[in-house]
């Protein structure tokens, strides 16, 4: 599972926290940072005071991809909180997505990255016959 990770993120093996950290700044992007410090309410007396942002931004479909596998449930329901929000704001990739990977999805990721779907759409993808 780490070498995927490390793929993902191309962390050079072995994985260490020098590693780890060296890769993490080469992604850093300041101006997102700064907008994300923003949207979260970081500042004094905010509900995020003193959250820090990267600015890291990641190819959400690759991690989700990663994350097909997991065994917690907990991760079943944010990956497909993240199918989800993909949707929101360009559902022709998370059906692109979602046709590619659902019958062998966990079925609490499916159905949360599903959640707003029409009706006929849901059962479809549910009873496995898109």
């Amino acid at each position: 599972m780490l070498s995927g990770l490390c793929e993902i993120l191309k962390i050079k093996l072995p994985m260490t926290s020098n590693n780890i950290r060296k890769r993490l700044q080469e992604l850093v992007d300041r101006k997102h940072a700064a907008v994300s410090q923003k949207l979260f309410k970081t500042g004094p007396g905010e509900y995020g005071e003193g959250d820090i942002f990267l600015g890291i931004r990641a190819d959400t479909l690759k991690i989700a991809q990663f994350l097909l596998s997991d065994p917690e449930d907990l991760i079943h329901k944010a990956v497909g909180w993240m199918l989800r929000e993909i949707g929101k704001r360009h559902l022709p990739t998370e059906e692109r997505f979602l046709k590619k990977h659902y019958q062998k999805m966990p079925r609490t990721m499916l159905r949360y990255a599903i959640e707003k779907f029409p009706e006929p759409r849901r059962k479809q993808y549910l009873k496995g016959k898109v």
